[in-house]
């Protein structure tokens, strides 16, 4: 989310965006704080023998301007909110509405940013 808000104010100099995209992203915050006191996924973290850290696609490489990082990245938090609210499932369903709601509210964002440039 950090990419996209620097890109807004930065490169495009739209404070409007910038300030939709910082709310949202203290909003992921939050809730990455509540996950993370419950669940203590960064125990489990072994990059040495991560099976994916040596897999990239060229869609992962290729960027043509700073549209498609935004977009690509757009991309890549809506994933995650995805996977995190099918696992949650599992694991936290106290916790599924509201991620389900904050992607959703993501795709809503990602809308409103891009219509406008």
């Amino acid at each position: 989310m950090r990419v996209i808000e620097e890109i807004d104010r930065f490169c495009f100099d739209n404070k409007t965006n910038m300030v939709i995209l910082k709310q949202f992203r203290h909003t992921l915050s939050g809730c990455e704080i509540e996950y993370r006191s419950r669940l203590p996924l960064i125990k489990t973290r072994n990059s040495a023998k991560d099976v994916g850290t040596s897999v990239t696609t060229k869609e992962e490489i290729d960027r043509k301007d700073l549209y498609d990082v935004q977009a690509g990245n757009f991309k890549r938090i809506e994933e995650s909110l995805r996977v995190i609210e099918e696992i949650g499932k599992l694991v936290l369903p106290e916790l599924t509405e509201l991620i389900k709601s904050i992607r959703y509210k993501c795709y809503e964002i990602e809308q409103a940013v891009t219509e406008k440039k």
